[in-house]
Parts: C-alpha cells; structure tokens; sequence
C-alpha cells in the first residue's frame, strides 16, 4: 500500500529533524510500494494565497526564513525526484530556522470501487526541519502541529521557558514572583536574546 512516510537523511523517524547550519538534506521515500507519482513541497512566497486553506498552499516557515531550493528532476520548491526512489536534496537555512516539509504521493489521492477520486491522509505527510537558535530552542512555524515533535506548538513554548529564561526565585513558582531589579535585568536579557523583545531600558 502507498504511503508518504519519508526519511530525511536516512534517519528513520516520522517526525522533526534537527540540522546544522547549511547542512545537506536528502529526503527520499520509506517505499515506493504502490507509488506512481511523488512530489516533495517546501515554503514558496510566490505561490503563497492567503485566501486558500492550507492545503492547498505550500507548507509554511518560520518567520523571516530563507527560501530552501528542492533539487530533484527539477529544481523549486515543489519537486519531484528523479524516480520514485530517489532523493531530494536541498541545503538547509545559514542561520536559525524552521521549515515543513511536505511529501504528496499519488496526487494524495486514492481511487474508490466507485472510481471517485478522495483524498487519502496517507498520501500526504509533513515533518519539521529545523536549524535551533542555541540549544534546545527552535524558531516555530504558524502552521505547525506535530511535524516537529508530539506537543507541537506547547513542546516549543515549553522549550522557550525551560532553556532561555532564568528560574524563579526560591519559594515563588513562575515569573510574577520576581522582585528584584537583577531578575529584571535577566529576564529583558533573554526575551532580547529570543527576538521577542528590545531593550529600550
């Protein structure tokens, strides 16, 4: 039976994958069992329509990512491989970021006894790639589920929180209890460092 499943460097996992800066990638399909057609899509501004549904537009990047080049049969970012086994290679981000990548099998669809053509869930699967900003923290992307890891966007918020921001004060159990211009200080700190802030002190 047809399925999307796919490796990214042979990596044997199903969902995110965590490269180096300008790091070669090769995406190729687990089997090609049942396979007539394959493509793999990344993030592509020009063919981004706000006004359709996901599905229907490229798969989504972190915010201000470069655009990655597919290179297969053709070159783009939605390609096809040479043939059904082959890979698809790109070379990823220079600096921090995080993609979706998306395979399509078979257009993603499947034929009834009826002959109707219906989309097949299995026919299409998405991971996450993904240069991390220092260790353990990642840049996320606005479409994002589970492509990058089970908790989705609560395993990135959660990421943030335990790797970029000072613990709290002994005997106060979050952010509120900081009292301190110190705590201040380190808080502002790492919210600059995380792009999510600007020290205007």
């Amino acid at each position: 039976m047809a399925s999307a499943l796919f490796e990214i460097n042979d990596d044997g996992e199903d969902r995110g994958f965590e490269a180096t800066a300008s790091q070669a990638l090769a995406f190729k399909l687990r089997s090609i069992e049942g396979v007539d057609t394959v493509v793999f899509q990344v993030w592509s501004p020009t063919t981004f329509d706000a006004e359709s549904d996901i599905a229907r537009n490229p798969p989504r990047a972190s915010k201000g990512a470069p655009t990655l080049d597919l290179v297969g049969a053709t070159s783009g970012q939605s390609v096809s491989p040479v043939t059904k086994g082959a890979e698809v290679t790109t070379t990823m981000a220079p600096g921090a970021a995080s993609y979706i990548v998306r395979c399509i099998v078979n257009d993603g669809r499947r034929t009834l006894p009826s002959g109707e053509r219906v989309v097949d869930p299995t026919l299409i699967h998405e991971r996450g790639v993904f240069v991390p900003v220092r260790p353990g923290v990642r840049k996320p992307v606005i479409t994002e589920t589970t492509q990058f890891e089970v908790d989705g966007w609560a395993g990135t918020i959660s990421d943030w929180l335990e790797n970029s921001l000072p613990p709290a004060p002994d005997g106060m159990p979050s952010i509120t209890g900081v009292t301190t211009q110190e705590q201040i200080d380190s808080i502002v700190e790492a919210l600059v460092g995380l792009g999510l802030a600007t020290d205007d002190r």
